[in-house]
């Protein structure tokens, strides 16, 4: 091999590395779509914001459970609340529930179909890109009527997480409750339990009975 062509070929290989890494920071972080629809009545919330989680049934010894308080936490410390040493002594009651739930539904098939196969392949402007799941991770895009295609069954993981604020010394008065729901392919709980709770608290506690969109910047892996 001459030379000259040896040294281009080393600038080439100095290059590639360099154009990916540019290109990573041009597409920049991923987007989580999430729905939040909330109630509260934050007129009435008592002046010592004092609270304690309690746990339905299922997530009593749950080191899981805990993991989404300690996250909540810190979100409700930004709101001037403060989680009380003696549980029996807190003025509001804390409850978290989070599900998941599997659906399957049918899609095209990338390999009979090319209009899914876009210049960047499977994962580029076809099936994640301006179709099911649209530019970011949720459940949009524009199409509709799956049943019209010969395609094959997968399967969605529609996550949600419900909150609710209660007063601990007035039964049954309320003063907040939020949902925040997702829908991906990734069926991961723990995954998505930090974006769910950084969308509900985004614009906290939020319009009385308004369902917002809320996008999540989620940085890709590494």
């Amino acid at each position: 091999m001459n030379m000259p062509l040896l040294k281009r070929l080393r600038r080439s290989l100095v290059l590639v590395p360099m154009v990916a890494s540019l290109a990573a920071c041009a597409i920049g972080p991923r987007l989580v779509h999430t729905q939040v629809t909330s109630f509260n009545e934050w007129s009435s919330l008592p002046v010592d914001k004092t609270y304690s989680f309690a746990r339905t049934l299922e997530y009593q010894k749950s080191l899981e459970m805990q993991s989404y308080e300690d996250i909540v936490r810190d979100e409700l410390a930004l709101q001037g609340f403060k989680l009380a040493s003696d549980a029996s002594r807190a003025s509001l009651v804390v409850t978290l529930r989070p599900s998941i739930a599997t659906t399957s539904v049918l899609v095209p098939d990338p390999w009979s179909d090319p209009f899914l196969w876009g210049p960047y392949g499977f994962y580029g402007r076809g099936f994640y890109g301006r179709g099911f799941y649209g530019p970011g991770f949720g459940f949009y895009g524009p199409f509709v009527g799956y049943d019209n295609f010969d395609g094959r069954p997968i399967d969605v993981f529609h996550k949600s997480l419900e909150l609710d604020i209660d007063s601990q010394a007035t039964t049954g008065k309320r003063f907040y409750e939020g949902k925040v729901e997702t829908t991906s392919r990734n069926g991961s709980l723990p995954q998505a339990m930090p974006v769910l709770i950084r969308a509900l608290f985004t614009d906290f506690p939020g319009n009385n009975g308004q369902t917002r969109r809320v996008d999540v910047p989620i940085e890709p892996a590494r």
